[in-house]
């Protein structure tokens, strides 16, 4: 009995071994089998985890993408616009990038700027200009820089961007209004730190149209935006005409053309012997040294070429042969007048003169004043005692003499077809009826500018240059956000004078980077 009971015993022993051991067993077996599961779903979970942050980031780059995108397209349609309205700094003058006028743009949360450069052209900056008034050649800070007198209320059309060395009260002494039309008046001011505005101005200074164009201020100096025209070597002129070898050279020489006094191009150290008749100068470059050029009957001066310019303005019927006779390749054609020394013109009563424009390098110039001493560009040239193109002019704007000055009364008419070019001495138109002309067709930069004309809002205009200009510029648009940069650049062909709007410009190239 006691054997069995001992071996039953030791049977439910075994048993409960066998069983327990089992059990231990199965769960030794489970505990991997989780690990693994945990793993596995670990590396689900992180590998969506990645998944979702790696298209987050990405969905935030896009959206900034995006974002950078619409934003750089904006400012661009926005230069683009500027340039259809010839508010463009870059044809203004600067050929580094120079940022569009009004634009302090953060759209979409990014910050966008836009800048404007000239990279080809058939006309320097200069000529894209109606008036440039230095405030040089001996005037202070206290002095008058632009002037309209008389008691005709006509305004005085300035037709295209207006440049003043400042834009102060004292620098304007109004009676009429002076109407900048088709551009903007930029005002120099080192450091811009003060905003101009059409309150800062007087009255009298009108825009059209006022809701696109106002005043705008600018860091750089007419100094640095300029440089002189290319003046050819003048002194290789001879004086005269060959075919009149006889006449002395101590009166300029002409030859007759009917009733009209024709005179060749070359150095003038007197006033040409027009006497009363009437007189055409032939085309070609004229260096007048020290000569007091009076004005008492009707001139002309060059072959009105075939590019689009008008017909004379001003009718010299006993000289229309001469001109006629006259005819030029289109960069023959035309005459320059330079003044050299004390020389200026006066423009006396039943007196006319009319330039027309001449192609001097990549402008067109009716006259200049040599050698401004300002300029670094003109000292190698530039000396008192005369050069290979000449001798300094001596005219300031202070002085008594302004390289052009048109006399009260009736019947003084003065028109340049390209630009005057006088950086420091004064022009002065003086009162004249309706019927006499006084404009500027190209163009001007002078120290100071005096406006008595009561000609008609017809007959009287100064305005940028008639000639086709044609540039190439470079529109560069940039907008940044979260470290990211998007770059718009537009190569476009512009028209900027084009009458229709929709033919200023065409895009050549529109590239994304």
């Amino acid at each position: 009995m006691k054997l069995r009971a001992d071996r039953t015993r030791h049977d439910w022993t075994r048993r409960n071994w066998i069983r327990l051991s089992t059990k231990r067993d199965d769960r030794g077996a489970a505990l991997p089998i989780v690990l693994v599961i945990v793993m596995v779903l670990s590396v689900v979970v992180i590998s969506v985890a990645t998944y979702v942050a790696a298209d987050l980031r990405y969905s935030r780059v896009t959206a900034d993408r995006a974002a950078r995108l619409a934003s750089a397209d904006a400012v661009m349609n926005y230069a683009v616009d500027q340039l259809k309205l010839r508010n463009a700094a870059c044809l203004l003058g600067g050929s580094g990038g120079v940022p569009l006028p009004g634009l302090a743009a953060n759209l979409n949360g990014a910050t966008a700027t836009v800048s404007c450069q000239r990279v080809g052209g058939g006309v320097e900056d200069i000529q894209a200009w109606a008036a440039v008034v230095t405030g040089d050649g001996g005037l202070t800070g206290s002095d008058y820089l632009l002037s309209t007198q008389s008691g005709n209320a006509v305004d005085k059309l300035l037709g295209g961007p207006v440049y003043m060395a400042r834009a102060t009260a004292n620098a304007f002494s109004l009676g009429p209004n002076v109407k900048i039309k088709d551009g903007p008046l930029y005002n120099y001011d080192p450091t811009c730190t003060t905003p101009i505005t059409t309150s800062n101005l007087p009255s009298q200074m009108v825009f059209e149209p006022n809701l696109i164009y106002g005043p705008i201020c600018t860091t750089v100096p007419w100094t640095t935006l300029f440089a002189d025209p290319v003046v050819p070597d003048l002194t290789a002129s001879p004086l005269g005409d060959p075919a009149f070898p006889n006449q002395s050279l101590a009166v300029p020489p002409w030859f007759p053309s009917g009733t009209c006094r024709v005179f060749s191009p070359g150095v003038y150290t007197a006033m040409p012997a027009v006497g009363s008749a009437s007189a055409y100068f032939k085309s070609g470059n004229y260096y007048f040294l020290n000569v007091d050029f009076q004005v008492g009957s009707a001139m002309t001066a060059g072959y009105a070429d075939n590019r689009g310019i008008a017909p004379n303005e001003i009718a010299n019927p006993d000289c229309d042969a001469a001109q006629a006779a006259d005819i030029q390749p289109p960069d023959n054609a035309g005459a320059t007048f330079y003044f050299g020394g004390s020389s200026h013109i006066t423009v006396t009563p039943a007196g006319s003169l009319e330039i027309n424009l001449r192609k001097q390098g990549t402008n067109y110039v009716s006259l200049q004043t040599l050698c401004n001493p300002l300029l670094a560009s003109s000292s190698s040239w530039c000396s008192e005692t005369g050069g290979p193109t000449g001798v300094r002019s001596t005219l300031t704007g202070a002085g008594t003499d302004a390289v052009v000055y048109t006399q009260p009364g009736n019947k003084k008419q003065f028109v340049t077809h390209g630009l005057l070019y006088a950086p420091t001495s004064r022009l002065e138109f003086g009162n004249a009826t309706n019927s006499a002309e006084q404009k500027i067709l190209g163009g001007l930069v002078v120290a100071r500018l005096v406006l008595q004309s009561s000609a008609s809002a017809t007959n009287f205009a100064i305005q940028v240059a008639t000639s086709p200009i044609n540039v190439t510029v470079l529109l560069t648009a940039t907008a940044t956000k979260n470290g990211g940069t998007t770059t718009i650049r537009a190569v476009i062909d512009y028209r900027p004078y084009s009458q229709d709007i929709k033919q200023r410009l065409a895009i050549s190239s529109w590239r994304v980077t």
